[in-house]
């Protein structure tokens, strides 16, 4: 099983759950900076689905031995070639590696 959020996430209706979401917030903001991810505002292939947004810049980090895909915004949905499959395969399993 993973673990995931989006924009609509909220944590349960907790003592310091406000806090927790404001320091969640907080780190998701500065991975985001700091690895220079999110929508690059082109269209590699084309649009190729009427909801298609164009591309995405992603990263694949570990955090607290756990493995994250970080995108830099919400996201439903995402598409790759073959060979951008592989490699993002491949890296999974380097950062795999390193829990």
């Amino acid at each position: 099983m993973s673990h995931h959020a989006s924009s609509d996430s909220e944590f349960p209706n907790i003592s310091g759950a406000d806090e927790a979401r404001r320091k969640l917030d907080e780190r998701f903001k500065k991975l985001t900076r700091e690895l220079g991810v999110g929508a690059t505002g082109d269209f590699p292939r084309g649009q190729i689905h009427r909801t298609d947004e164009g591309g995405l810049s992603l990263a694949v980090t570990v955090e607290k031995n756990t493995v994250i895909i970080a995108f830099g915004k919400p996201v439903a949905w995402f598409g790759m070639s073959r060979v951008e499959a592989c490699e993002l395969a491949d890296l999974l399993k380097k950062r795999a590696s390193e829990l």
